[in-house]
């Protein structure tokens, strides 16, 4: 009899599966809220799952989040074809219900470094519960069975339900359906609970109650850890959509896509588990982490100013935000602040950040693609950075670039520097001539304000040129670099809208 068993669960697809919502029959945010709860509650719906065959309880979680869990469960000599025949049949749920767009990866071993090599292992043959069976190949799972009317949203299954456009009736499947309906109802929930009997919502064969009361109902278990995320909503409480977010911005009516996530977050785990071998740390440390961005993260988008963000998901060790441009560029810097002060000061972890500025038109998927590329690109060499406006930053520097940015917006606005002015100072910083600070010099003595100017603004304006002229030739001019941001910012904070 093996005295535990170490059980790691890991959800596939995820990203591609929330971002991959439809603009057709409208509601694309309330179906991009619906999806980041299907992948929370699925996650949820798994760990329970196996928790319950092998008669364990929440208390035997010791990592969970992001779409990941690790549990240490009881042996015994069935245990380990529970498991199997647990993870043949939630396969086939998540079959059923995503058509394979999310999947389930389970494994298990006598240690947490087995456990994990088995999961790798498991990556490598998906679906194999769903398409094969003990003669081999399964062939009649390898193709879509005939539908009749498929579903206009997804055109993955068949439409079963009917959505009220804002002029028409439109068919949809039993999915896409319950995420319009869920998406509508989530802004207003305060528990969610689970339940073996029929909820109002079914998420992998189990029922899911949504309460606007804070307590769970009769029969229903309530989920132990907080899965409910920050939705701007206006003065009627009706949820904000992605171009009224976009329109309480500075300036141009941008939104703004932050992706921040731990830096070296695997190898301080692998620490963890190596200085405790009870994995008491390891479980502690997890908690500390969610609680993070589940919780605290979320309780500063209570707050105005930042109660015009929207979480698409945050949880485990990273989030993925959408507000105002300007006001993401603050917030980046409020969440890096709080995370050094926590678990960033306790555990010795970094936090790394991209922030992508598109229109509120472009749809989701490619705007997170921005984010994701300047992510990398902000973990590319030293680690613990924002990459944003075209460069990547130090946290320490995050304050005194948007600082100087918000400065020339104001000199902007009270035309001591024209926007032509700043659009060609941004020119020559830009430029790789040879004669750049000919070129500001040239600037400073024919557009620049004299130094004798009797306007403060004036000649606070000509002493930040004369600084930067000073080192525009340097081998690496920081501040060169930090001043091109501040300009991006400032001429996006004072450009027209795009009405």
């Amino acid at each position: 009899m093996t005295p535990s068993v170490y059980v790691a669960g890991d959800l596939s697809g995820i990203q591609d599966y929330v971002l991959g919502v439809s603009a057709a029959g409208g509601g694309q945010a309330r179906r991009l809220r619906a999806r980041s709860f299907y992948v929370q509650v699925a996650t949820e719906v798994a760990a329970w799952e196996v928790l319950r065959a092998c008669n364990a309880g929440w208390d035997s979680v010791l990592m969970h989040g992001g779409g990941q869990f690790l549990l240490r469960v009881g042996g015994g000599d069935d245990v380990i074809a529970r498991l199997a025949a647990l993870r043949e049949e939630l396969t086939r749920r998540f079959y059923a219900e995503t058509r394979g767009e999310l999947g389930l990866i389970l494994a298990w071993g006598s240690s947490r470094e087995e456990a994990l090599r088995s999961r790798e292992e498991e990556k490598r043959r998906p679906w194999r519960a769903v398409v094969t069976n003990s003669g081999g190949w399964d062939i009649k799972l390898m193709s879509l069975p005939e539908v009749g009317e498929p579903c206009v949203i997804c055109h993955r299954r068949q439409a079963e339900a009917t959505l009220h456009d804002e002029v028409e009736l439109l068919g949809v499947c039993r999915r896409c359906h319950d995420d319009t309906e869920i998406g509508k109802r989530l802004p207003k929930i305060k528990t969610i609970s689970l339940t073996v009997a029929a909820g109002e919502f079914a998420i992998l064969g189990r029922g899911v109650l949504l309460g606007e009361e804070h307590s769970a109902g009769a029969g229903a278990m309530a989920i132990p850890r907080s899965l409910l995320r920050h939705v701007p909503t206006d003065q009627h409480g009706n949820p904000l959509t992605f171009e009224s977010i976009a329109k309480q911005a500075r300036g141009d009516d941008l939104l703004g896509v932050l992706k921040a996530d731990v830096d070296n977050m695997g190898g301080r785990i692998s620490e963890l588990s190596r200085e405790d071998s009870s994995l008491a740390k390891l479980s502690a440390f997890s908690q500390e982490m969610d609680r993070f961005f589940s919780a605290e993260v979320q309780g500063f988008l209570l707050r105005s100013p930042w109660d015009t963000i929207y979480t698409v998901y945050s949880g485990g060790d990273d989030l993925l935000l959408v507000g105002p441009w300007d006001t993401i560029l603050d917030f980046a810097g409020q969440v890096r602040e709080a995370f050094a002060r926590g678990p960033g000061s306790k555990y010795g972890l970094t936090l790394s950040a991209g922030i992508a500025l598109v229109p509120w038109r472009l749809p989701i998927r490619h705007a997170v693609e921005g984010a994701d590329h300047l992510l990398e690109r902000a973990k590319t060499g030293p680690k613990n950075r924002c990459a944003a406006l075209g460069k990547a930053w130090d946290w320490s520097r995050h304050h005194a670039i948007i600082g100087q940015g918000k400065q020339l917006a104001a000199w902007i606005e009270s035309r001591t520097c024209p926007r032509t002015l700043a659009h060609r100072l941004l020119a020559i910083l830009n430029s790789k001539s040879p004669k750049r600070s000919a070129l500001w010099a040239y600037q400073l003595g024919r557009n620049l304000p004299r130094r004798d100017a009797r306007a403060p603004e004036e000649r606070n304006l000509r002493q930040w040129a004369e600084a930067l002229l000073n080192e525009i030739d340097k081998p690496d001019p920081e501040g060169m670099r930090e001043a091109t941001v501040a300009l991006r910012y400032a001429l996006t904070a004072t450009r027209p809208r795009r009405d």
